[in-house]
C-alpha cells in the first residue's frame, strides 16, 4: 500500500486554520448576526460588523508579506488562529456595538494573516501536482465551520446566550492552534522530504525554464477589477445567508439550519471544484461554478414562499456555487504570472478581494433598512458575478497563445 505523503497531513492542518480563521472569523458571522441584532443592533450596524471585519483583514493583507518574512508559515498560522480566539473572547463581553466592533476587528486580523495567502504558499511549497484539489481541501474548513458550528451556535445561544457561545468559539480555536503548530511544517525540507510531484516539476522546469513574459496592463486591470467585484459578491452572499432567510419569514432555528445546509453544500462543492479544475482546467471549472452561484442568487426569489423546500434549494445551490470565490484566487494567480511572482500576485488578488468586501458588504444591510428584505441584494450580487465572468473570459482570450496552463 502506497504511503500517504506528508503533504496531505499539512493540507489537513491547513484546513483547520481555514476553519478557524475564515469559517469562524468570517462566514459564521452569518449565524451570529440575527442573535446579535436581537440585542438592539440595527441591520446597518450588523452589516457594518462584516464591513469592519473586511477592513481589518484588508489592512492585514498589505502587511502579510512582512508578517511572513518575520516568522515562518507554521508559526504565523498558529499565531493567527490564537488571534481569532482572542477576537471571539472580546465578542463574548458584548453589551455594546463598539465591543462587537472591537471583536470583529481582531477576527479580521486573524482572517488577514491566517487564510488564503499563507495557505496558497503552503500548497505551493508542498504540492506540484493536484494543487487545485489541495487548495479545495484546505478551503473546506470554512464550510465545516458553518455545517458543524451553525446548529451548535444556534442551539447554545438560544439555551445559554451569546457570551457562552463566543467563549466556546474561543476555546475551540485555541485547541486548533495547538494542533496546527504540531502538524504543520513550512517546507518539505524541514522533514527531509520533497514536495508531492517533485519529479514532474523537474521535467516541467527543463521544458519551460527559459520562458520569459510580461503581463499586459490591460490583463492586470481586468483581473483586479474581477477580484474587486467577486470580493464583494462572495463575502456579502455568504455573510447574509441566515439573515436573508429570517427576514423572508423563516424562524431563527430554520434560518440557522439553512446556513448549516449552505455550509454542507459549500464543503462538497469545494472538493468538487478542486477535482474538476485539476481534470478540466481552471477556466471551465470557474465558469461552471459561477453559473451555479448565479442560479443560487435567483433562488432567493422563492424564499418569499416560506417553504422548507425553497430554503433548502437556496442553501444547496448557493453553497455548491460559492467555492470559486476562495479557491479561484491562488489558481488564477498561478495562471496569470510566473512562479517567481506568485506570492505577489496572490497578495494583490487577496487585497482586491478584501477591498470588494469593504465596498459592498455593508450595502445589503442598508437596502434591508430601507426595504425590510435582503433578496434584492442577491440580485445585485448576481449582476456583479455576471460582469466578473465576462472579465474572466476576456482574460483567457487575451492570454491565449501567450501563457501555457
Amino acid at each position: 500500500m502506497k504511503k500517504l505523503h506528508y503533504s496531505w497531513i499539512v493540507c489537513l492542518a491547513a484546513m483547520l486554520a481555514m476553519l478557524c480563521n475564515m469559517g469562524l472569523c468570517s462566514n459564521i458571522l452569518a449565524v451570529y448576526l440575527p442573535f446579535i441584532e436581537e440585542t438592539g443592533i440595527t441591520g446597518s450596524q450588523g452589516s457594518a460588523m462584516i464591513s469592519i471585519r473586511c477592513i481589518a483583514s484588508f489592512i492585514c493583507t498589505f502587511l502579510v508579506s512582512l508578517y511572513y518574512k518575520k516568522i515562518s508559515l507554521r508559526a504565523g498560522l498558529t499565531a493567527a488562529t490564537v488571534i481569532g480566539a482572542i477576537g471571539a473572547a472580546v465578542c463574548a463581553i458584548g453589551g455594546s456595538v463598539y465591543v462587537y466592533y472591537a471583536g470583529v476587528i481582531i477576527l479580521g486580523i486573524a482572517y488577514g494573516f491566517g487564510t488564503m495567502v499563507p495557505i496558497s504558499l503552503l500548497v505551493a511549497n508542498w504540492f506540484n501536482e493536484d494543487k487545485a484539489t489541495a487548495v479545495s481541501i484546505c478551503s473546506m474548513g470554512s464550510g465545516f465551520a458553518s455545517i458543524l458550528f451553525g446548529p451548535v451556535i444556534t442551539a447554545n445561544t438560544i439555551a445559554h446566550g451569546l457570551r457562552s457561545t463566543f467563549l466556546l468559539h474561543a476555546a475551540f480555536c485555541l485547541v486548533c492552534a495547538a494542533v496546527i503548530y504540531i502538524l504543520v511544517r513550512s517546507t518539505p525540507e524541514e522533514m527531509n522530504l520533497t514536495k508531492l510531484g517533485a519529479e514532474a516539476e523537474q521535467k516541467d522546469g527543463e521544458k519551460a525554464g527559459t520562458e520569459e513574459f510580461e503581463v499586459p496592463n490591460v490583463i492586470w486591470a481586468e483581473m483586479l477589477l474581477m477580484l474587486l467585484l467577486l470580493g464583494g459578491a462572495g463575502q456579502a452572499a455568504s455573510g447574509h445567508v441566515s439573515i436573508v432567510a429570517k427576514t423572508a419569514g423563516y424562524s431563527a432555528g430554520m434560518a440557522g439550519m439553512i446556513a448549516s445546509l449552505f455550509g454542507a453544500a459549500l464543503i462538497g462543492g469545494k472538493l468538487l471544484f478542486g477535482v474538476i479544475a485539476d481534470r478540466t482546467g481552471t477556466k471551465r471549472a470557474t465558469v461552471a461554478f459561477m453559473t451555479v452561484f448565479m442560479a443560487g442568487c435567483l433562488s432567493t426569489l422563492l424564499l418569499n414562499t416560506k417553504s422548507a423546500v425553497a430554503g433548502i434549494m437556496f442553501a444547496l445551490i448557493l453553497g455548491i456555487g460559492c467555492p470559486f470565490f476562495t479557491i479561484g484566487v491562488p489558481l488564477w494567480a498561478g495562471e496569470l504570472t510566473q512562479t517567481r511572482d506568485y506570492e505577489k500576485t496572490v497578495r494583490w488578488f487577496q487585497i482586491m478581494y478584501s477591498g470588494g468586501g469593504i465596498i459592498f458588504t455593508a450595502i445589503p444591510g442598508r437596502i434591508a433598512d430601507a426595504t425590510g428584505e435582503y433578496i434584492s441584494s442577491y440580485m445585485m450580487l448576481l449582476v456583479m458575478t455576471a460582469v466578473s465572468m465576462a472579465l474572466l473570459l476576456s482574460f483567457y482570450r487575451k492570454r491565449k497563445n501567450q501563457y501555457r496552463r
